[in-house]
């Protein structure tokens, strides 16, 4: 008669006992088992897509064409006229940068999502506060998914360059 473990009990001991070591001295929080995520990277399109829950395009438009894309994509998209009168009807709104338009990607602009606005009328100046991600400026946020999502604001003269639209699927 053998004495010990037999070959196929002894490695399911090996892996129990690797496992175990590896859940208690990995990232795992002990308090609730939350495993982090390796948050990542996003392109600002790829943001508004996820915070917005609309379609992905897989590289078939830019920020500066998403709004056409989505119409063609059966999408119903409402464009929305900043006034001076009423800056505060463009909260919530995808707001886009043209091309290159005051500090955007000059290959596909750039978009984000308006979170406050106001018009100084002596001033005649706007400023925005938005979310996105990939933009150089303001103050990071925590995000589910991307680790580059920034609250910003900016002060502008005017809004050449600027579209807002709303999109919804039909």
């Amino acid at each position: 008669m053998k004495k010990g473990f037999s070959k196929k009990t002894l490695i399911v001991i090996i892996v129990f006992a690797l496992t175990a070591v590896f859940l208690f001295n990995s990232d795992i929080y002990a308090s609730n088992l939350e495993i982090p995520i390796q948050l990542k990277q996003c392109g600002c399109l790829e943001y508004v897509q996820n915070v917005k829950n609309l379609p992905k395009t897989n590289g078939a438009a830019g920020a500066d064409t998403y709004a056409s894309w989505l119409k063609k994509k059966g999408y119903t998209v409402t464009f929305y006229t900043p006034k001076t009168n009423s800056p505060s009807t463009l909260v919530g709104k995808l707001m886009v940068w043209k091309r290159g338009a005051k500090g955007s990607n000059s290959a596909n602009g750039h978009i984000a999502v308006v979170k406050a606005v106001s018009y100084d009328a002596k001033a005649k100046k706007w400023t925005f506060k938005f979310i996105g991600a990939n933009w150089s400026e303001g103050s990071l946020q925590k995000d589910s998914i991307c680790n580059n999502v920034r609250l910003t604001t900016k002060v502008y003269s005017n809004v050449d360059g600027l579209t807002f639209f709303t999109a919804k699927k039909n």
